[in-house]
């Protein structure tokens, strides 16, 4: 049996806005048409994918498996759409561009490079305070990286990705077998701190302020890459952000057991972020569109 699109995208509007009307609303049809649509589907394989009272729905158990599925669907129809779209219109030039993490830049600049070949770049990396401080003073173009302390208005900030915060430990520490690490007992260790103006730092400070705690003694480290290597050689441990960690046999990351204090605390967001009064520019647009198509496919 082949699949109909169309029903999975009246499925996935309604799943996603928990409301046949707002999803109707999203889609730009009307109520009952949507209904029907989600409707039909359910029929086609004999499944519930809501379970309906009143006019509230919630996800069945097999609507709940289907979103998972139409999420990545949709996401990957963006990128198709994305990369039609820039192959149609390759831009020259050059964009100057600022990151705090390599992980979530480059590939970026990767998907840049496949659409506008003619499109030359510098990239400048630093911790969140130099960065942006580079922007306002337009010394870039754009930048990669979190938010710091508060928001800038002055800046256009658009959300990249969401990433946790992880203990990471070398391979021969004594909590390297453990899955999770409770953060009392990370607090014990000497810990590695990035230098002031790094954003996991604030992230982490504030994570400690949350559940009651403080550092009695740490180590300041200006580099990200140093951070890891001092781990590695058991100079300490270190909290930093999940994507940051990379791929090394002699690093462990941990989850971190922070008790009553929010899931939240533990997110960091990684954010696009240009001048406001240059956000419409034909470079800084097509830097936008290759984040969308590179993190929609991860």
């Amino acid at each position: 049996m082949s699949m109909n699109v169309s029903q999975l995208r009246c499925f996935h509007a309604v799943a996603t806005e928990m409301s046949f009307t707002a999803g109707a609303a999203r889609l730009n049809i009307s109520q009952p048409s949507i209904s029907v649509q989600v409707k039909r589907l359910e029929q086609a394989y004999q499944v519930e994918l809501f379970h309906r009272q009143g006019r509230r729905v919630e996800l069945s158990e097999a609507g709940l498996g289907l979103l998972d599925i139409t999420r990545q669907l949709f996401q990957f129809e963006e990128a198709a759409q994305l990369y039609l779209e820039s192959a149609a219109r390759a831009i020259n030039g050059h964009i100057r561009i600022g990151g705090g993490s390599p992980p979530y830049v480059m590939p970026i600049i990767a998907e840049l490079q496949k659409f506008h070949s003619g499109l030359t770049f510098s990239l400048e990396f630093g911790n969140t305070h130099d960065i942006l401080g580079a922007l306002i003073d337009n010394e870039i173009d754009v930048a990669v990286t979190p938010v710091g302390d508060r928001f800038n208005e002055r800046l256009d900030y658009t959300v990249l990705v969401e990433d946790s915060l992880v203990a990471l430990t070398s391979a021969g520490h004594k909590f390297a077998h453990q899955e999770w690490v409770n953060l009392k007992d990370l607090l014990e260790e000497r810990i590695l701190v990035r230098e002031e103006g790094s954003a996991t730092r604030v992230a982490f400070e504030r994570l400690l302020a949350s559940a009651g705690l403080c550092l009695d003694e740490t180590q300041t480290i200006v580099s990200r890459e140093a951070i890891k290597e001092a781990v590695a050689c058991d100079l300490g441990v270190s909290v930093v952000r999940n994507l940051e960690t990379g791929k090394n046999p002699k690093l462990v990351r941990l989850k971190i057991e922070c008790g009553d204090v929010p899931d939240n605390m533990m997110m960091m967001t990684e954010y696009v972020i240009c001048l406001k009064k240059r956000k419409n520019s034909t470079v800084i647009q097509a830097f936008h569109q290759a984040a969308r198509a590179t993190w929609a496919s991860l």
